[in-house]
């Protein structure tokens, strides 16, 4: 992701970070430090054109507020550093997981991974689900039983506390194995009873439990009573 380059002033010294660039004006605008003596200082939108250090300098209605502790009034650099951390925490740190963009033999595999879930009508299959597990963790699928999937139209969740049977994820052409199977751990840790990582180019499905991670070439695959030919879609 293209970044773009801020500054931010203290006590008439610049200071510069870099905050991923797309965030809109209502994520960025209303961003202000307060320090002792020292005007606030805001922060505007940011886009991809944003090539060039852009100094930041004017008031807005605060979002957030970062204040000047004790300790960083005894010792100013510290103030600053610490503000500093706590403002780059705020532009980059994303709320939820970073998604990676799907590829093509992503896209087609969970697809044909919907088909064959789709005949079972014990399960409900969820693409795209984000669960309530740190920031949020959103697998490719994540499947329930189906008499635990009751929606209320009225109600929704940025982030469903409930944890699914078995989640699946499909590795990209951008994403790492390891990072994946890191994730698999995690959800895992959190009480979803088996994770599956799909490896397309191997055709190999790690399938992680709280037993420890197995792999497996394309063959029939089952965890919780929840099975898939993995030859109906390798070949």
């Amino acid at each position: 992701m293209a970044k773009a380059a801020i500054q931010l002033l203290f006590g008439g010294k610049q200071r510069g970070i870099n905050c991923k660039a797309g965030k809109t004006k209502s994520q960025v605008t209303g961003l202000r430090i307060n320090t002792s003596g020292e005007p606030s200082v805001g922060a505007g939108a940011i886009s991809e054109q944003d090539s060039v250090p852009t100094t930041l300098n004017w008031h807005a209605t605060p979002a957030y507020n970062v204040e000047r502790s004790t300790a960083a009034s005894e010792n100013p650099g510290r103030g600053e550093n610490e503000m500093l951390s706590a403002v780059e925490e705020i532009l980059i740190e994303p709320e939820t997981e970073e998604r990676e963009m799907s590829s093509f033999n992503h896209s087609y595999i969970c697809n044909r991974l919907l088909q064959q879930l789709f005949t079972n009508d014990q399960i409900e299959a969820l693409p795209e689900l984000t669960l309530n597990i740190e920031k949020g963790l959103t697998p490719d699928i994540s499947i329930y039983p189906k008499e635990d999937v009751a929606p209320d139209f009225l109600n929704d969740f940025a982030k469903y506390p409930d944890m699914p049977l078995l989640a699946i994820e499909v590795i990209s052409a951008s994403q790492n194995i390891q990072d994946l199977l890191e994730k698999s751990k995690l959800l895992v840790q959190h009480n979803v009873k088996a994770v599956w990582t799909i490896e397309p180019y191997t055709n190999t499905i790690f399938v992680t439990t709280s037993k420890g991670i197995q792999k497996f070439p394309s063959q029939m695959i089952e965890s919780e009573g929840i099975q898939v030919d993995f030859k109906k879609i390798f070949g």
